[in-house]
């Protein structure tokens, strides 16, 4: 967080983060390319890092390329849980798991996923040396009586809206809180991630992943720094008051808002009477 000592602050720019470990990927496709020959049926419009480093993986799973990729992905400081949390996007994404066995089967290329077992149902274990296991149930299958979540789930994209999925979800969920955290990026730096905790039952709901998963297990994967934790009966509350007390961007998510304001107040402390927090 960066001030110019008026409360006026730039928070850490998510593009300019996004913009580094693309760019740390492009040089990890350079060296890739130089030392195998398929490299020329990689498609380099992908839209970003992400989805690039996954496009990736799917072209070198089960091949004798496979070893060479993540040797060099270990060069650049790759962050090896992020393979768990693609398959679990990957998983999550099956819209019939009992059918899709060679889909599963090329997760196991990973040299960090040593198992993959589905109940049949809704369950998925993913066993790792490494790491654990990761256990998981699908969210869509544990909501399929909410209508309010359904619906939600059904009318968005699950993959980046975590913010406005974990606001939904407290207005549904009262024993949960609302959590706000720094994340793991897949080289370097961290993204802000939002999801819910039930803080008695150690769970987690993330419906950016279409994920219920065990706090325990959720947190040694994605390894989330809190930054905001808000009982879901009080997140209106928060909300209106960080509106009050902050100027920040109409299109920000309310999460977020919040998260970046508990930040300025942690590091600078509170501004005089009177005086909002400007975050940009």
């Amino acid at each position: 967080m960066m001030s110019n000592h008026n409360w006026t602050f730039h928070h850490d720019n998510q593009a300019e983060m996004k913009a580094v470990n693309e760019a740390i990927f492009d040089e990890v496709l350079t060296e890739v390319m130089s030392k195998i020959d398929l490299a020329y049926q990689f498609d380099n419009n992908l839209a970003s890092a992400t989805t690039k480093v996954r496009g990736i993986k799917e072209s070198l799973y089960q091949t004798k390329y496979n070893q060479v990729f993540f040797e060099i992905l270990a060069k650049y400081d790759y962050n090896m849980r992020t393979e768990i949390i693609d398959t679990v996007h990957y998983l999550s994404n099956l819209k019939n798991p009992n059918q899709n066995s060679e889909v599963i089967k090329r997760m196991l290329a990973s040299p960090v996923i040593q198992d993959i077992c589905f109940d049949g149902k809704s369950k998925f274990t993913i066993t790792s040396e490494q790491y654990g296991q990761f256990i998981f149930e699908l969210a869509s299958y544990y909501f399929r009586k909410n209508q309010t979540v359904t619906d939600h789930m059904k009318k968005y994209p699950l993959a980046g809206g975590c913010h406005d999925h974990t606001y939904l979800l407290s207005r549904v969920l009262e024993d949960y809180y609302a959590v706000t955290s720094m994340a793991r990026y897949f080289f370097k730096g961290g993204y802000y991630h939002s999801y819910s905790l039930n803080p008695n039952e150690m769970l987690v709901i993330d419906l950016s992943c279409n994920a219920i998963v065990p706090a325990k297990n959720y947190y040694n994967i994605f390894q989330p720094q809190e930054i905001s934790a808000i009982p879901n009966r009080q997140v209106d509350e928060q909300i209106n008051y960080v509106n009050f007390a902050s100027e920040q961007p109409f299109e920000r998510a309310d999460l977020l808002k919040i998260a970046l304001y508990k930040q300025v107040i942690k590091q600078y402390g509170k501004p005089p009477l009177n005086q909002k927090v400007k975050i940009l």
